[in-house]
């Protein structure tokens, strides 16, 4: 396990840092936060891989089955240390997300037109100066994001919005630029800067008035930002199952909280519900988060700064 994670380490960080003093905490505690951050790696595996894996899909069956995922092509997978065989189909269901519940979103139309309230006490982490997640509430408040002074959106172009909150509980926005769809305006988001967490997203229509009296949230789209992670797994005889994150505020965290397995199935990927996750629409579910793919050994031990 030793090798392993010094090979992670080195393909991750590179040559100078797979040679680190155990004596140096700060350089240690900088590459474990590194691995955790990619949970993916620290599945160490057997030397059985995956062969002729070309990935996981929507399942689609004259039309896409809403919630469904498939193998697409047959793999060889290794299950508690034996080779077995799944055959590829996109008709397929393999692993069934549909009756997954869909995140509950905490954040409405303020009193006022062009602010954004929570309507529920929320959760959130922010990374302090010494690299560690230290986790905050905030209360229900009224008019807690104000985008009233922002310029209407032209009839044409979609815009995103983070809704940030500090360690202090004070709320702030970054704006996308105007990009030709939704998704290309969510893409267009910045990073989340140091010291804030995104807590909401709203997405304005090409219509939107943000002074409207009737609010923000018919004009676009709100949610709070929530990533739900799954293992998706393969028993001996083929057969699928997931296991499920609580819900997190970023991809890492999700990731990071995907549960400890027992080794006795194959995980062959994971995937990430984004926020606004709807498990039954009809474009299926891949398009709505992160699918990652290409393993198929049992997990057999992880590391976690818990």
């Amino acid at each position: 396990m030793v090798q392993a994670i010094r090979r992670w380490v080195k393909r991750n960080l590179g040559e100078a840092a797979s040679r680190v003093s155990g004596k140096d905490e700060f350089a240690l505690g900088t590459i474990l936060r590194a691995m955790v951050a990619d949970r993916a790696d620290l599945v160490f595996r057997s030397e059985h891989e995956a062969k002729d894996f070309a990935g996981v899909t929507n399942s689609d069956d004259t039309g896409i089955i809403p919630g469904a995922l498939a193998v697409v092509n047959s793999i060889t997978f290794n299950c508690a240390g034996v080779l077995k065989a799944k055959a590829g189909s996109a008709t397929a269901v393999v692993w069934d997300l549909a009756a997954e519940t869909d995140p509950v979103t905490a954040l409405a139309n303020a009193t006022v037109a062009g602010k954004i309230k929570n309507t529920a006490i929320l959760t959130y982490s922010v990374v302090n100066g010494k690299g560690k997640s230290v986790f905050y509430t905030k209360a229900i408040t009224d008019n807690l994001w104000n985008l009233a002074a922002e310029i209407d959106t032209d009839g044409t172009h979609f815009r995103a919005y983070w809704l940030l909150l500090d360690a202090a509980g004070a709320a702030t926005f970054l704006a996308s630029t105007n990009e030709l769809s939704a998704a290309l305006a969510i893409a267009a988001l910045p990073a989340v800067p140091e010291g804030k967490c995104a807590v909401g997203r709203f997405v304005a229509g090409v219509s939107t008035d943000f002074n409207n009296a009737g609010g923000l949230e018919a004009q676009g789209t709100l949610v709070e930002v929530k990533h739900r992670a799954y293992w998706l797994l393969l028993a001996a005889n083929g057969d699928g199952s997931f296991a499920a994150s609580p819900d997190q505020r970023t991809l890492a965290e999700a990731v990071d909280r995907l549960p400890a397995l027992d080794g006795t199935k194959a995980v062959v990927g994971y995937f990430v519900a984004g926020p606004g996750m709807d498990y039954n629409n009809a474009g299926g579910v891949t398009g709505q988060g992160t699918l990652v793919h290409g393993w198929s050994a049992p997990l057999v031990s992880s590391v976690s700064l818990e």
